[in-house]
């Protein structure tokens, strides 16, 4: 619902709104940043390394784009800031892929620099976060961008057939034994 927001946060912060008006999604921004935060001490994600994930312990965002408006036309990347007490700040900027479950990060990603520009508070061990997620499409059935196209794995329990069979639908089938004999098209 934003294109350029500032939400100035105290000890207390009051969110309060109509329905759809974004109190929810000034939250999953923060919890966002926590989740890459996490993500980027566990595994070294850097401006190299796998990015953002948007679906995670925090948050389930889905893909690209669900995280932007389906008008979306700006630049191919977006940024997400945090800003101090002091005035310093910094932010990660994200590459967008439209069917990405994880963006690319850009430049320093989530350097010692950016976390010391003000996200203490949100990379403590205090941080807390309460999910109230309302039931969507995706909470029905997995989709990974990840693991179903990039990967092409159908996950361990099937989980993710529909994303790849959403993705690869028009591919033919290579291996004779795979295809029904009376099937009346190769795909």
């Amino acid at each position: 619902a934003f294109v350029d927001l500032t939400v100035p946060l105290g000890g207390f912060t009051l969110l309060a709104g109509l329905n759809s008006s974004g109190k929810s999604s000034v939250l999953q921004a923060l919890a966002l940043m926590r989740q890459g935060f996490d993500a980027s001490q566990r595994g070294g994600t850097s401006g190299s390394g796998v990015g953002l994930p948007l679906n995670g312990e925090y948050v389930d965002l889905g893909t690209g784009v669900d995280v932007l408006n389906e008008d979306y036309s700006g630049d191919q990347q977006f940024a997400v800031g945090l800003m101090g007490r002091e005035g310093e700040s910094s932010s990660v900027v994200v590459g967008y892929e439209r069917e990405g479950d994880y963006l690319p990060l850009v430049g320093e990603g989530f350097s010692s620099r950016f976390w010391r520009a003000g996200a203490q508070s949100i990379t403590s061990d205090g941080f807390r976060y309460l999910r109230a997620d309302r039931l969507t499409p995706s909470a029905t059935y997995a989709r990974s961008h990840e693991v179903a196209v990039r990967r092409r794995f159908l996950g361990t329990r099937g989980e993710y057939a529909v994303d790849y069979l959403r993705a690869f639908q028009d591919e033919a089938i290579s291996a004779d034994v795979v295809g029904h004999p009376s099937a009346s098209s190769p795909r």
